[in-house]
């Protein structure tokens, strides 16, 4: 554990290459919308999946207190 924890102080005390500043993402626009436009079917059937999956689990999940 100790190796894995100096790399992680080392890692995070390190500068940044000028080149990865340069090129990085920060500096560019996301299109928000051309994402949603090709993702949408994924994004729906996942968001879907997971809203039955809660309503099957909690509804069914008996109650933890007595007296409900």
């Amino acid at each position: 554990m100790i190796p894995a924890i100096a790399v992680l102080f080392w890692r995070l005390r390190m500068e940044e290459p000028t080149r990865f500043k340069r090129d990085s993402m920060k500096h560019t626009r996301i299109p928000y919308g051309l994402v949603l436009k090709r993702y949408w079917p994924g994004l729906l059937g996942i968001s879907m999946t997971w809203f039955i999956y809660d309503f099957i689990v909690y509804v069914n999940t008996p109650k933890l207190h007595p007296g409900y």
